[in-house]
């Protein structure tokens, strides 16, 4: 390389790939060499005068992973993906600190996943799949907090999943599948906030099936091979059909996935116990489910960790308005226009809603300036004699701001 003295990383970095040429090549041939510019080496970004890719995917490799590779101290990508390595991982790879995707699937590497890996900090993506890895998952791949996706599978890997694995709170998806894992389904990967992608089948799990899972939405959840005991969550029913269904009701708010840690939040859990009491009145299938964590209710709005708001209009409601909803208490806001199914008269219960500021109860196609409101006249809370109501142009909703998240164009959507 030219003027090595005014690049010494980039040189540094040039000795690296020279010494592990041969041992990473095998039979193949690649132009690495010190007659030919490192800028112009195939597979090779350099950046910034050091090497920070390598780009060997299905480059017919049939060597093994060097050790000395740990010493492109600025490598941010390394791709080894669909070649034919034979040996072990490298500990030494776990020196890569600046490393963000780690592709060694579809090779036939043997030995144990390097605990040392647990030290890459800012990785992203782990692929090891598809492979002959042995021993057990290391725990301290928990330690990878900026990981989305840890691929695992089509390994040979023993031992139980790791609970250190409910750490990894950006991750997406997790491949374990087609393994030979036991032990049962950790229930904190039920808190993993992120985590749509599931698969552990072709495994040997077993125990009772973790009711934590059904804090997630999954894209995809495989689950076959295994076998659990106890019951399945409603939402994730229609992937799992060898376990009945678990009861749902009122009184199993308090089971941490509707509200999460329930003791710090009696407000919210007597909220969820009043909707639930009354979903079978509102004559339509809601998503409403002690399984299913209440921010993710359609309908729903939120404030300071209570129900401030329900919204369905035009959803095609029947039966009679619940009475119930008088124990709502912090209820701001209820629309129920373009329902015009609904019948019966107001309950009185509602009256009981002091801090209830717009209600619309119009039928057919709601009018945008027109709504009825229920509540005080003055500001203070007090609300006006049963029977002289008012019905007034409203003067604004509910600010959307307050919905702990929730836009109220997501909580009025189509149903």
């Amino acid at each position: 390389m030219p003027d090595p003295q005014e690049h010494p990383g980039l040189a540094a970095d040039c000795e690296v790939l020279l010494n592990v040429r041969d041992p990473l090549a095998g039979d193949a041939a690649l132009n690495w060499s010190a007659d030919v510019p490192i800028t112009e080496w195939e597979s090779i970004l350099v950046s910034g005068s050091r090497v920070t890719k390598l780009y060997l995917e299905n480059d017919a490799l049939t060597g093994s992973i060097p050790p000395g590779l740990g010493r492109l101290t600025q490598l941010t990508e390394l791709h080894l993906a669909r070649n034919d390595l034979t040996g072990p991982i490298p500990p030494e790879l776990g020196r890569l600190t600046q490393l963000t995707l780690l592709d060694l699937h579809d090779n036939r590497l043997t030995g144990p996943i390097p605990p040392e890996l647990g030290q890459l900090a800012g990785l992203t993506l782990l692929n090891l799949s598809s492979n002959a890895l042995t021993g057990s998952i290391p725990p301290e791949l928990g330690n990878l907090a900026q990981l989305t996706e840890l691929r695992l599978s089509d390994n040979r890997l023993t031992g139980s999943i790791p609970p250190e694995l409910g750490r990894l709170t950006q991750l997406t998806q997790l491949h374990l599948a087609r393994n030979d894992l036991t032990g049962p389904i950790p229930p904190v990967l039920g808190r993993m906030p992120r985590l749509g992608v599931l698969h552990l089948d072709g495994n040997q799990l077993s125990g009772r099936f973790p009711i934590e899972l059904g804090r997630r939405y999954f894209h995809s959840l495989e689950l076959d091979g295994s076998t659990f005991t106890g019951c399945v969550p409603a939402p994730l029913a229609r992937w799992i059909d060898d376990l009945p269904v678990c009861p749902d009701g009122p009184d199993l708010c308090d089971n941490g996935i509707a509200v999460p840690d329930p003791q710090d939040h009696p407000g919210l859990v007597a909220d969820c116990e009043v909707l639930l009491t009354t979903v079978v009145e509102l004559g339509r299938e809601m998503n409403w489910s002690v399984y299913t964590p209440i921010t993710r209710w359609r309908g729903l709005e939120f404030g300071d960790s209570r129900v401030t708001g329900l919204s369905f209009p035009r959803w095609n409601l029947t039966g009679w308005l619940p009475p119930e909803w008088g124990r709502l208490t912090e209820l701001e806001s209820l629309n129920l226009a373009g329902n015009q199914s609904l019948t019966g008269p107001i309950p009185p219960e509602w009256g009981q809603l002091r801090k209830l500021r717009n209600l619309d109860l119009r039928g057919g196609q709601p009018d945008p300036l027109d709504s009825a409101r229920v509540g005080a006249t003055d500001g203070t809370g007090e609300s006006e004699p049963q029977g002289h109501r008012r019905v007034r142009r409203q003067s604004g909703r509910a600010d959307p701001a307050r919905a702990g998240g929730t836009s109220q164009a997501e909580a009025t959507g189509s149903p």
